[in-house]
């Protein structure tokens, strides 16, 4: 379960897990990442190394987000091969 900020008044997790999504069909982001994996943030670099799941900060979530959605072969249109969890707040 993810951690919330504990006395807060705060409904934000405290971290996010940048996970695969096993279910995606992206062949050729994963090429194109590994091929780029040397200016790939490092929860990223972490996912590429074969790690499945990697807590992030709110911040780094956004920054493996913006770097993956640039690579070839993202298709906003499918199933992404990274996601975050949770996907908003609750």
């Amino acid at each position: 379960m993810i951690g919330f900020g504990i006395g807060s008044g705060t409904n934000t997790p405290s971290y996010f897990a940048l996970r695969i999504c096993p279910r995606a069909e992206a062949p050729r982001w994963w090429a194109a990442a590994r091929a780029a994996a040397s200016t790939a943030p490092p929860a990223i670099r972490s996912i590429l190394a074969g790690r499945t799941r990697v807590e992030v900060s709110a911040g780094e979530a956004a920054d493996a987000l913006q770097w993956a959605r640039a690579i070839d072969g993202w298709d906003p249109d499918r199933l992404p091969p990274v996601v975050i969890y949770p996907l908003e707040p609750r």
